[in-house]
């Protein structure tokens, strides 16, 4: 199984074992309090052993390959000698990178038992590239479950607004090595939705949104509303629609599809992104509120519409609080980018 981070691999994974303790190993991010994961951990399913893989320093997760090399091969043993038919390993394929003694025990893992396997969702890793060519293995991609056959849902980015307290164009400013925009691009693939529009009167980001394939459309103003009313109209029909702001640069794609899939769950509900009691952006409207967005003036935006429905709305939660910051000012778009992210 593989898909996105927090789409519910773990979740989907215990529910196939039925609560069972299959041999194996399981991964676990251990963390007090910061955006981060102090450390990760490496458990043995069936005896609780445990051990250290990799610890938090200097803004990124180090390896820590005595961990994987001696616990996690002995464990693989263990699992490949167990009389279970099957084993599982949850997950792989980032610390474990260049673990070569391990990689290889995990390849003849698959030679020797029935693996049920959790995989990190990234590419240009040896370990799970050879494990996914593999001609004996299924690959169950959680992404590709949402939206399902005959739910039509649109996709909007806002990126139209005049940045007054930036004092210039915020979204095309630099975040980790791109404009902050291209940020929004990545994290919301167009085969996810019916259809995807970049609200913009800004040439360059027409522009930036042509080079990704993303049609634009231009309100008739500079106003939230104007924008709002924009986009309802074009995409009127539409069983739903996720309205997106383009300076929320920490936003993660995990946090987008968890909106993505209660939406699918409950296609009536207004669906917006939370942390704690901040409830804040995404949103998803559902089609019969389009009118209502088609009627806003002025500096209203979708809460106005939200305050009419709040027995409609659910609050789906990021992982951290910083999805949600917006970068008004240089000064908070600084301050974002000194924000440690894996």
């Amino acid at each position: 199984m593989t898909g996105s981070r927090q789409i519910g691999k773990t979740t989907l994974l215990a529910e196939l074992i039925g609560g069972e303790k299959l041999p194996g190993l399981q991964s676990k991010a251990v963390f007090s309090g910061a955006p981060h994961p102090d450390k990760v951990e490496l458990l043995e399913t069936t005896t609780g052993r445990k051990t250290v893989v990799g610890h938090y320093e200097n803004g990124s997760m180090q390896v820590q390959p005595e961990g994987f090399e001696a616990f996690g091969v002995q464990c693989i043993h263990t699992a490949a000698t167990a009389p279970s038919e099957w084993v599982q390993i949850d997950e792989l394929g980032f610390l474990e990178r260049d673990c070569a003694t391990f990689a290889d025990a995990v390849e003849r893992l698959f030679e020797q038992k029935r693996v049920v396997a959790v995989l990190r969702k990234q590419q240009g890793i040896p370990l799970n590239d050879a494990l996914l060519a593999r001609p004996d293995v299924f690959v169950f991609d959680l992404d590709e479950l949402i939206p399902p056959d005959g739910l039509q849902i649109g996709c909007v980015i806002l990126a139209a607004g005049e940045a007054r307290r930036f004092g210039a164009n915020k979204l095309l400013a630099e975040f980790q090595d791109r404009p902050m925009l291209e940020q929004s691009f990545l994290r919301l693939p167009a085969r996810l939705w019916s259809n995807t529009l970049v609200v913009t009167r800004n040439k360059e980001v027409a522009e930036l949104a042509a080079a990704y394939g993303l049609p634009t459309i231009t309100p008739e103003g500079a106003q939230l509303s104007d924008s709002i009313r924009c986009a309802a109209k074009s995409l009127k029909g539409l069983d739903g629609a996720l309205f997106s702001v383009g300076d929320q640069p920490l936003c993660r794609a995990e946090s987008l599809q968890l909106i993505l899939r209660d939406f699918v769950e409950h296609p009536n509900a207004i669906v917006r992104l939370s942390f704690e009691d901040w409830q804040g952006n995404p949103v998803i409207f559902p089609g019969d509120l389009f009118s209502e967005l088609e009627e806003l003036t002025s500096e209203q935006g979708g809460n106005t519409v939200i305050r009419r429905h709040t027995e409609r709305l659910r609050s789906v939660q990021a992982l951290f609080a910083e999805e949600l910051e917006d970068a008004d000012t240089p000064q908070k778009l600084n301050a974002l980018r000194q924000i440690p992210r894996e």
